[in-house]
């Protein structure tokens, strides 16, 4: 088990599951995202994450055609993303 929390806090989650994918990814929108020449990017099974608190500050948007975004509040751009089309 897996329990972590966006930087300020407010939302906490787990990973019950293996992580099935753990890498650095170098594209456009993730350089953008994180502010840097990558972002490391965790891939697990949707019914092995749950949020533990604080879902209610999560505010979803599409970044591109590929990704949604989910930070926990305009300042935070790094907590959670997920491709469309993947359950």
């Amino acid at each position: 088990m897996v329990r972590a929390s966006c930087l300020c806090g407010s939302v906490r989650f787990a990973i019950s599951g293996e992580i099935i994918e753990l890498g650095n990814c170098h594209c456009s929108e993730c350089r953008k995202a994180y502010a840097a020449a990558f972002g490391t990017v965790a891939v697990v099974a949707k019914k092995h994450f749950a949020y533990e608190g604080g879902e209610d500050h999560i505010r979803m948007y599409r970044q591109s055609k590929r990704v949604n975004r989910k930070p926990a509040s305009a300042a935070d751009r790094r907590s959670r993303w997920s491709k469309h089309g993947i359950r």
